[in-house]
């Protein structure tokens, strides 16, 4: 048995430089999907492509790259991933769970891989974590689990907070899942989630902080959504100028 193993194993090995030489002659082609700004997202990207080159995948050579942002316009992501699936990618690499779910919806033949998704069983992008199943599989950046725990950290940084405003994006599928975790930290700290108000866009920010403020809330909480990286200086600054300590 260890004979015919060890013939077994020679004869792969025979067998590799040929196969691999052939794939090297081939143009590798992935799409990049983001519900986010391009501009939060492209460090991340090019961590990735730098990573790719590493591995022996290199730009321009045998892989090309063809990458769309939704820059926050949620509605736009059937169309950003139609656009990416017509150049028939050999795979899709997909940021947020806005994103996530519009490529699934779109192929279930091309291979996804998605990152920065809060919880891709909550969402129904997979199954489970351990046999996702499918065309897709990923990373998950457990948002949703962490949410109850930063409101911990703010009752803790802010003693004195017993009214905290949440500040959301509604046209986030992870939204309502973040909200329900910081509800039951909220029953256990004794503290008032109030007012809701809406963040879609830079443009919201001082409304939103000044009907919090209008409400009197102790704090704030900003929920995780595809812009939250991008608006985090603005919403930094518009904390500032309203007095709200917010996490």
């Amino acid at each position: 048995m260890r004979r015919r193993a060890l013939f077994a194993l020679f004869g792969a090995t025979a067998i590799w430089p040929s196969a691999a030489a052939a794939q090297a002659d081939r143009t590798w082609r992935i799409g990049f999907l983001d519900a986010g700004q391009e501009a939060s997202r492209r460090p991340m990207f090019d961590v990735f492509r730098r990573r790719m080159a590493e591995l022996g995948y290199v730009e321009g050579g045998n892989l090309g790259y063809r990458a769309r942002s939704a820059e926050g316009r949620l509605e736009r992501l059937p169309e950003l991933v139609n656009e990416l699936l017509a150049a028939n990618p050999d795979a899709l690499l997909v940021a947020t769970t806005p994103g996530g779910l519009a490529a699934k919806a779109a192929t279930s033949t091309v291979p996804i891989v998605f990152v920065a998704v809060a919880d891709p069983v909550g969402v129904g992008l997979v199954p489970n974590l351990v046999r996702p199943g499918g065309n897709l599989t990923g990373v998950t950046n457990i948002v949703a689990e962490l949410t109850g725990k930063r409101l911990e950290i703010l009752k803790t940084l802010v003693p004195a907070a017993f009214r905290v405003a949440v500040l959301l994006n509604p046209g986030d599928p992870v939204a309502s899942i973040q909200l329900k975790a910081a509800e039951i930290a909220a029953g256990d700290l004794k503290i008032e989630l109030r007012p809701i108000v809406h963040v879609r866009a830079v443009e919201d920010l001082d409304r939103a902080f000044a009907q919090a403020v209008g409400e009197n809330a102790d704090a704030a909480i900003r929920m995780v959504d595809p812009l939250s990286s991008a608006l985090a200086k603005p919403t930094a600054e518009a904390a500032a100028r309203y007095r709200l300590p917010v996490i």
